[in-house]
């Protein structure tokens, strides 16, 4: 009984036709309301309303239902429908349940609800399908920044496991899709420009698994790798604006549904690897701290305190090498400019690893050159810029004899770069794939063309604007590890 004068407030939801998850772009809809009421006479009143409204595609995708004057400039109110993402996270999926089915078998029958190491087990293997399959990270242009906060497409498991492709947001549902449907809870932790899932262990503890690591090319990133890269990305992420989604809680507790798929053709799965290869086996995942794999032996060390070790001095308009109070320098005069030297000794296989302490190094950017064969021959360096706190790696090589670069790991920021003080620079090589560390930590890994035998490394520093500047090193060693 609604009083005189007095206004009732409810919500009816409408009755929506299980066609509209085939719309794959805006469609116009009308909206039809019927209503029945009687007054205090007893006597029957009906009406219908309509209303033209608009669906969007079933892959789209609104970040926000907040008016512009409803919305502030934080980060928060331009994605106040983030909640929402969980529909897209299909655990009950026929195409998630075959998958993880596939993963399962890899995993070698791993029941990884049971216990942190099956579950780590069973983790690790649905990674490595993905990379087997070749299922790899497409860089987004502007996503999650309020610049882009309006509509998003975003791809179902199964939309994945069928183009072999997705952004950091359809990465992170599938792989979190694929932990749910075997009984593992799993939260996707939203931050501007960034979506990374994050997988609850049968102790309660958490593994943050960086899926952009499905990169193609030499930006693939082993399991181990993904963990690190996505304990970073969690760490900094209290540094930010952001949003924790519990999956499991928004689909079992807060209402929001899986929407109702069309069923899988009879050839959905065609193409796609049940089974690793060598390459992808799975293993217990190892401790995600820093391990020799063996026993270590020194190749070289020097503290430059001798300034007869053989490294190579010259002093030119361009750049200067020499030794200075104990340590060895590059100083570079001219703008835009890369110099770089190589150590005495030439090492015998392509396993070993190179380390080196910047200590003062001003304005420039400086790093370790690996995997030389000769100097015409191509090579990589991984520099710092320990002012912008951003690392990369590039290849150097000569086509029709001229000096060419290409970027393997383009400019990174990373806040195990200190900004002052010392910072220990570190290059592992093992074959065709090299770690990176600095100060301890690790940073990433990536795949490069190497050589067998008989490779050198060295010391760089590079330019830009501002000149002169002096990279200046101290403890530089080499060792390798004996393979077994």
């Amino acid at each position: 009984q609604v009083v005189p004068g007095g206004v009732v407030v409810d919500l009816y939801y409408p009755i929506i036709s299980s066609q509209v998850t085939r719309l794959k772009t805006r469609t116009p809809v009308q909206l039809y309301v019927k209503y029945e009421y009687k007054d205090g006479k007893g006597q029957s009143y009906s009406d219908e309303i309509a209303e033209h409204l608009e669906f969007l595609g079933i892959n789209q995708f609104l970040w926000s239902n907040l008016r512009d004057e409803e919305r502030s400039d934080d980060w928060i109110d331009h994605f106040n429908n983030a909640p929402f993402v969980a529909a897209f996270v299909t655990r009950m999926d026929d195409a998630v349940k075959q998958f993880a089915g596939f993963i399962s078998e890899a995993a070698g029958g791993a029941a990884a609800s049971q216990s942190d190491d099956e579950a780590l087990k069973w983790l690790q293997a649905a990674y490595n399908l993905m990379l087997e399959n070749n299922i790899v990270y497409q860089t987004p242009s502007g996503f999650l920044t309020t610049e882009q906060a309006t509509v998003q497409e975003i791809k179902f498991p199964r939309d994945v496991f069928r183009d072999k492709s997705g952004t950091c947001i359809d990465l992170a549902i599938t792989y979190a899709a694929l932990a749910e449907s075997v009984g593992l809870n799993s939260w996707l932790l939203i931050i501007p420009e960034h979506c990374l899932p994050i997988i609850g262990l049968p102790s309660g503890k958490v593994v943050p698994v960086e899926t952009t690591g499905l990169g193609g090319g030499t930006n693939r990133a082993n399991f181990e790798v993904a963990i690190r890269a996505g304990s970073e990305r969690l760490n900094q992420a209290a540094q930010k604006p952001h949003k924790l989604l519990d999956i499991r809680d928004l689909l079992s507790n807060e209402g929001i549904q899986n929407p109702e798929l069309p069923p899988l053709t009879t050839d959905f799965f065609c193409g796609i690897k049940r089974t690793l290869t060598g390459t992808t086996q799975v293993e217990t995942p190892t401790s995600t701290t820093e391990k020799p794999s063996g026993k270590e032996t020194v190749l070289f060390a020097d503290d430059f305190s001798n300034r007869n070790t053989g490294w190579f001095e010259e002093n030119t308009s361009s750049d200067k090498y020499s030794y200075n109070n104990g340590r060895f320098e590059l100083t570079i005069y001219k703008k835009n400019w890369w110099c770089g030297a190589s150590a005495p000794p030439v090492i015998a296989a392509n396993s070993y690893t190179v380390q080196t302490d910047m200590v003062d190094y001003g304005n420039s950017t400086y790093g370790i050159i690996f995997n030389i064969s000769d100097w015409d021959q191509p090579f990589y360096y991984f520099i710092v810029n320990s002012q912008t706190q951003l690392f990369a790696v590039e290849k150097r090589f000569l086509e029709d004899n001229e000096v060419k670069w290409e970027t393997i790991i383009g400019a990174t920021k990373s806040n195990y770069i200190n900004a002052s003080g010392v910072n220990r620079l570190k290059v592992h090589q093992e074959g065709d794939t090299v770690s990176l560390y600095i100060n301890g930590n690790f940073l990433i890994s990536a795949k490069i063309q190497s050589y067998n035998s008989n490779i050198k490394v060295g010391l760089c520093a590079q330019t830009g604007d501002d000149v002169p500047a002096t990279a200046s090193f101290d403890n530089f060693l080499i060792t390798a590890v004996a393979t077994k």
